[in-house]
């Protein structure tokens, strides 16, 4: 974000701005939104991270689930288990969502934390 700052100031310079000038200028207000933009990056990221890892223990589960069946029957099973399945993923899904939002709302609450130490 530094660096951002550094480059936006810059660019005010390059295009006529004396250093008072650029000093007054909104640059804090610009480096916040960076900021911002780098949380909400990082956020997306892990949201993405999680969202794989569930997909993943999903695929696993199912595949778990009809190698159990093919092994208890003989025969591959076409639709024994769906209905289960399909409670087990919408409770893994519900557990999931639950968890991104606490995340979420854990980020948010440090962020907020820190603009107070910054106020303070």
């Amino acid at each position: 974000v530094e660096k951002d700052k550094l480059i936006i100031q810059i660019e005010l310079s390059k295009k006529g701005k004396s250093w008072a000038e650029i000093d007054a200028t909104d640059v804090k207000k610009d480096t916040d939104l960076l900021s911002s933009c780098v949380a909400k990056n990082i956020s997306l990221e892990a949201e993405l991270m999680r969202l794989q890892s569930f997909n993943d223990s999903t695929r696993d589960l199912n595949v778990c689930l009809d190698l159990e069946d093919d092994a208890r029957t003989g025969f591959p099973s076409v639709s024994d288990g769906k209905e289960v399945d399909s409670v087990e993923a919408e409770q893994m899904e519900k557990e999931m969502e639950h968890s991104f939002l606490q995340d979420q709302l854990d980020k948010e609450l440090q962020e907020l934390d820190k603009r107070l130490e910054e106020k303070e």
